[in-house]
C-alpha cells in the first residue's frame, strides 16, 4: 500500500509533468488531458465556460471585447489525495475585419539574371487609422526571371477584394548591384578574446543580477538537459529526470532551453574566466555530438540532424501543419545551433562548430529542394512556422567555415511579409508576432557584414527606429500579448502581458549590431534604459534562475516567475552574462564608454586596463582609470575617449582629468577627452547632472512614467486604478521629495522607487499627471 506522502509525490510528479503549450496567447483549442503521466485522475474547471470549456474548447472574444484572462483549474486525484493547480490562460480576442482606405503602390530592387517571385502582400492603411499587411492576388504568375535591367510594374487586387495593388521592380544591372561599403566604426571589446577579463565590480545591481544567474547555472544537473536529445536519439537517459513545462517529453518545443543554456555557459565563461561553465558546455557539446551519430545511423535520417524529437514536426511543417499539432521547429533548432556557435565562438570548442556545421547541412540539403512558394506558405503560418534568428546562426557558419552555401540558405528563410514593408519604409507592424520578427532583422543585418547588400541595413536600421519611437514602452520593452500594435499606441495597452522579455532581449542585440556601424549616442540611451529597467528587475530575486516571461505594466502590477522553461527563461539564462555587451566599443583610435557600469577591463590584446567605478544611489558621478598596460604591445592605440552624454543629462557637464576642471568637449552625444599616459593612467571623473524627467504616452497623454536620471521610478501600491498626481505648474522636484541618500521619492502619501529595486510589492509605472 502506498502512503499518503507517496501520493502526494505522484500528484507533484504529475503536476510537473503535464504540458499544455504556450498559455499567454491563446488561440486554438487546448488538449487538457484526464490522467496524468503516474496515473493521477485530472478534472478541470474553467472560471468562465463561455470562453474556455472544461474539455478544453476555446471560444475567442469578439473584436472589441478585448483579450481576457481565464483561471484554468485542474484537480489532480491519486486515491484520497488531492490537489489542485491554477493555470492563468490569456484567450485572445478575435482578429479585427479590416475596411481598406489606402493601398501603397510599392517598390523593389532585384539583381538582374536571378529569378524572382512576386511578393504574396501589400500594405494597406485601414479605415480605422492602422496600417498592416494583406495578401495579394497578381493578374499574372508571381515567379518572373529578369534578363535585361530596367523597371517592370505589375498590378493586382488585394486579396478578396477590389482594391487595387501596383508594384514597380528596379532591376539592376550585375554591375550595378545595390552594394554599400559601409564598415564597422567602433567594435565592442566584449567581442575580444580577452574571455573573463571583463568583471562586473560589487555592488550594482548589475553584478547582483549576474551572481543570481550564475549560481543558478552552476547547480543545474546537466544530464537533464540531455534527457530528449538522449531519448530521440535511442541513448540511454541515464537515470536523468525529464525536463519540465515547455521542454518536457510532452512539449513541442522540447531542446529549446539546451541551446539557450549552452549559450548561457559560453556567455558565463566569457564573462567570468570560470572553468566550471566552459567545463560544462564542453560535456553538452560531447554529449550532444553522440546523439548527432545516432540520429545519423537512424533508418531514413540525413547525416547532420539534431533535435530533442524526431524529423516528423519538419514533415508536418512542409505540409502546413499548424500549431499546437506542431510548434515552431526551426525556432526550436535555432536556438540549439546558435548555442554550438556560442560555445565555439566564446570557449573555442572545436567539435561544436562540427556538430554545427552537420546541422547547417542538414538544414541547407532539407530546405534547398522546396519551392520558394512553400517556403514563404511555411514561414507565414502564425508559431508553427516561426523559425527565431537561424538566419544570423547560418551566416556565423559561413564566416567560420567559409562555406559560401550557409548564405544562400539563410536568404531562404526572408520573409516577404516583414521585409517588404520595411523596403518601402513603411510601419506595418502591427498585428505581427513581436518576438518572431525582430530575430529575422537581427539576422538580415548579421548577413549585411557578409554580403554588404544595402537593403539588409536599411531594412534594419528602419526598423529599429520605427520600433524604439513608436512601439515601446518607458522602459524599453515592446509588444503587448507578445504582439506589436498600431503606431504609437501605448497607454491603451498597459496590462498584465506588456513588453515580452525575449523581444527586448533580442532588440538589444539588435542595437549593438547597429552600433558598430553607426557609433550613436541614442542607440545606447534605449540600450541603457531598456537593460537597467527591463532586464535587470526581470529576474527572480530568490535566485531561482527564472526570468518574467511579460513584464505588466497595469495598475497594481505584479511580476510573475513560472519555471516553465519558457522562450523568455531561456534568453534570461543569457541576458546576465551581457551587461558589458555594450559597454565598451573602440575604433578610430577612439575608446568609447556607452554604458556606465562599474566594471574593470583588461584588455590584453588592446594594451589597456579600464576601471570603472560608480554608486547605484548617484548615477550623475563616473569616475575612469584608463592605463596603459605597455607601449610597445599596444595596439590599436586609443588616442581619446568619448563618453556617452545620456540622454537624462540636465544641464552642463563636469569634467576633470587626472584631478584638472577641464571644458567637457561635447561631440554628436558624447563628452571627448584627448588621452595622454605620460602618467601611465588617466584619471577621468565626470558629473551628469541629474534630476527627474517625465515620459507621456503618445495616445494617453495624461499617463507619465518618472525617471531620476536612468531609473525608471515606480509607485509601490496595490491600487488596481491609476494613481494621480497634482503637478499644476509645480517643478518635479517640488512634488518628489528624495528621501537622504536613498533612492526613494515621496509624493502625495506614495513612494517612488528604481523599479530594479522592487521585490514582491504591487507597482505602478504609468500613472496620471494633472496639470
Amino acid at each position: 500500500m502506498m502512503t499518503t506522502t507517496e501520493k502526494q509525490n505522484v500528484i507533484e510528479e504529475d503536476i510537473h509533468a503535464i504540458y499544455l503549450g504556450n498559455l499567454n496567447t491563446v488561440e486554438f483549442n487546448l488538449d487538457l488531458p484526464t490522467k496524468g503521466k503516474n496515473g493521477s485522475v485530472i478534472t478541470w474547471e474553467s472560471s468562465h465556460e463561455g470562453i474556455l470549456q472544461p474539455d478544453g474548447t476555446v471560444r475567442r472574444p469578439a473584436y472589441g471585447m478585448g483579450n481576457r484572462k481565464i483561471e484554468l483549474t485542474a484537480t489532480f486525484t491519486y486515491g484520497e489525495v488531492c490537489k489542485t493547480q491554477v493555470y492563468d490562460i490569456t484567450v485572445l480576442e478575435e482578429v479585427k475585419k479590416d475596411t481598406i482606405q489606402k493601398v501603397y503602390p510599392l517598390k523593389v530592387k532585384v539583381n538582374k539574371g536571378k529569378e524572382y517571385m512576386l511578393p504574396a502582400y501589400t500594405v494597406v492603411d485601414t479605415e480605422d487609422g492602422d496600417t498592416i499587411v494583406k495578401e495579394v492576388q497578381w493578374d499574372e504568375n508571381r515567379m518572373h526571371l529578369f534578363e535585361y535591367g530596367g523597371t517592370y510594374f505589375f498590378s493586382g487586387k488585394v486579396k478578396d477584394t477590389k482594391e487595387a495593388v501596383t508594384l514597380e521592380v528596379q532591376v539592376l544591372e550585375e554591375s550595378k548591384a545595390d552594394i554599400c561599403n559601409k564598415e564597422k566604426k567602433a567594435i565592442s571589446i566584449s567581442d575580444t578574446e580577452d574571455a573573463g577579463n571583463l568583471i562586473l565590480l560589487e555592488g550594482s545591481p548589475y553584478y547582483e543580477a549576474q551572481q543570481n544567474m550564475h549560481a543558478y547555472l552552476k547547480k543545474q544537473d546537466l544530464d537533464q538537459f540531455l534527457y530528449s536529445f538522449r531519448e530521440a536519439a535511442g541513448l540511454p537517459v541515464r537515470q536523468a529526470k525529464p525536463m519540465r513545462g515547455w521542454d518536457s517529453p510532452e512539449g513541442l518545443l522540447r531542446g529549446h532551453t539546451t541551446g539557450h543554456f549552452l549559450t548561457a555557459l559560453a556567455l558565463a565563461y566569457h564573462s567570468t574566466g570560470e572553468e566550471c561553465f566552459k567545463e560544462k558546455a564542453d560535456y553538452l557539446v560531447e554529449e550532444l555530438q553522440k546523439c548527432q551519430e545516432a540520429f545519423g545511423r537512424l533508418e531514413g535520417y540525413q547525416k547532420g540532424f539534431l533535435s530533442a524529437y524526431s524529423q516528423e514536426q519538419f514533415d508536418l511543417l512542409e505540409q502546413y501543419v499548424t500549431y499546437p499539432k506542431i510548434w515552431a521547429p526551426y525556432y526550436t533548432m535555432h536556438k540549439i545551433l546558435a548555442g554550438l556557435i556560442d560555445s565555439y565562438r566564446f570557449t573555442r570548442n572545436e567539435t561544436a562548430l562540427k556538430v554545427a556545421e552537420g546541422l547547417g547541412d542538414w538544414i541547407t540539403a532539407r530546405l534547398k529542394k522546396l519551392h520558394p512558394e512553400q517556403l514563404e506558405k511555411m514561414w507565414s503560418i502564425y508559431i508553427a512556422g516561426e523559425f527565431g534568428g537561424i538566419n544570423e546562426s547560418l551566416i556565423w557558419l559561413y564566416e567560420y567555415t567559409g562555406k559560401t552555401e550557409y548564405i544562400e540558405t539563410a536568404r531562404l528563410f526572408d520573409n516577404e511579409k516583414l521585409l517588404l514593408p520595411l523596403e518601402n519604409h513603411i510601419d506595418a507592424l502591427s498585428g505581427i508576432h513581436a518576438n518572431q520578427h525582430i530575430p529575422q532583422i537581427i539576422g538580415m543585418l548579421k548577413r549585411f557584414d557578409a554580403t554588404k547588400e544595402a537593403p539588409d541595413y536599411e531594412r534594419a536600421a528602419f526598423f529599429w527606429d520605427v520600433v524604439t519611437r513608436f512601439h515601446s514602452y518607458s522602459i524599453g520593452g515592446v509588444g503587448e500579448a507578445e504582439m506589436f500594435h498600431a503606431r504609437n499606441r501605448i497607454g491603451g495597452l498597459l496590462t498584465d502581458s506588456t513588453a515580452e522579455s525575449c523581444a527586448s532581449y533580442n532588440m538589444l542585440k539588435l542595437t549593438k549590431m547597429l552600433y558598430e556601424y553607426e557609433p550613436r549616442a541614442d542607440y545606447m540611451d534605449y540600450y541603457e534604459r531598456t537593460v537597467l529597467n527591463h532586464i535587470v528587475p526581470g529576474l527572480d530575486k530568490k535566485k531561482t534562475g527564472e526570468s518574467t516571461y511579460f513584464f505588466p505594466l497595469k495598475a497594481g502590477a505584479k511580476r510573475e516567475f513560472l519555471f516553465e522553461n519558457s522562450c523568455c527563461h531561456g534568453t534570461g539564462m543569457e541576458s546576465h552574462s551581457k551587461y558589458l555587451d555594450s559597454a565598451y566599443f573602440y575604433g578610430d583610435e577612439t575608446l568609447y564608454i556607452n554604458q556606465f557600469i562599474p566594471s574593470k577591463i583588461l584588455w590584453e590584446k588592446g594594451g589597456y586596463e579600464i576601471v570603472q567605478y560608480g554608486e547605484s544611489n548617484h548615477p550623475e558621478k563616473i569616475v575612469l582609470e584608463i592605463s596603459r598596460l605597455s607601449k610597445e604591445s599596444a595596439r590599436p592605440i586609443i588616442k581619446r575617449v568619448k563618453l556617452r552624454k545620456p540622454d537624462w543629462c540636465q544641464g552642463e557637464v563636469k569634467l576633470k582629468v587626472n584631478q584638472e576642471i577641464q571644458v567637457a568637449e561635447e561631440q554628436e552625444g558624447y563628452i571627448v577627452s584627448d588621452l595622454c599616459f605620460e602618467q601611465g593612467t588617466v584619471g577621468l571623473e565626470l558629473e551628469y547632472p541629474c534630476g527627474l524627467h517625465i515620459r507621456t504616452t503618445p495616445d494617453v497623454p495624461e499617463l507619465t512614467t518618472l525617471f531620476y536620471g536612468p531609473y525608471v521610478l515606480a509607485a509601490v501600491t496595490d491600487e488596481l486604478e491609476h494613481i494621480h498626481v497634482k503637478k499644476g505648474d509645480k517643478p518635479l522636484e517640488t512634488l518628489w521629495k528624495r528621501d537622504g541618500e536613498e533612492l526613494v521619492f515621496h509624493c502625495q502619501g506614495y513612494s517612488f522607487i528604481p523599479l530594479y529595486q522592487i521585490d514582491e510589492q504591487s507597482y505602478q509605472v504609468y500613472f496620471v499627471m494633472e496639470y
